[in-house]
């Protein structure tokens, strides 16, 4: 595995989906997995969206799920690989601007994060930070 020592995970679950990233290079990772039906998403925003991304997720209404979904599993891993998880505030991280661009790279907790979201099926979002630079 390239001679490296050690290797930084992490990992997430949502039924049916469980989720492991990997770093060999020991750099922070995080990963996060929601379902579009599962939370209500109307009450993890209110608590966790700044009025930037409260406007996006209100812009598509039919994609309002979704939209929500890219959000919070960002902040999700983003706040695991910077080893805060919910001890800081999701509202910190504002990712309107970036949230739904491929590859975007964010800057938070003194880094620069890539953050990539795929979708596993049409109910499913996964996003994966990592550290860049």
């Amino acid at each position: 595995m390239g001679g490296a020592e050690f290797a930084t995970v992490s990992w997430a679950r949502r039924q049916p989906y469980v989720g492991l990233a990997l770093d060999f290079g020991a750099e922070p990772i995080g990963i996060d997995i929601e379902r579009l039906s599962g939370p209500e998403w109307h009450r993890v925003n209110r608590v966790s969206l700044s009025p930037a991304e409260l406007a996006l997720v209100d812009a598509s209404p039919a994609a309002a799920a979704a939209t929500s979904a890219a959000l919070w599993t960002s902040k999700e891993a983003i706040l695991k690989a910077a080893r805060t998880g919910l001890g800081a505030d999701p509202l910190a991280l504002d990712l309107a601007d970036s949230v739904l661009l491929p590859g975007a790279v964010v800057s938070a907790f003194g880094r620069r994060w890539r953050i990539e979201t795929s979708w596993p099926d049409a109910d499913a979002a996964m996003t994966v930070a990592f550290a860049t630079g």
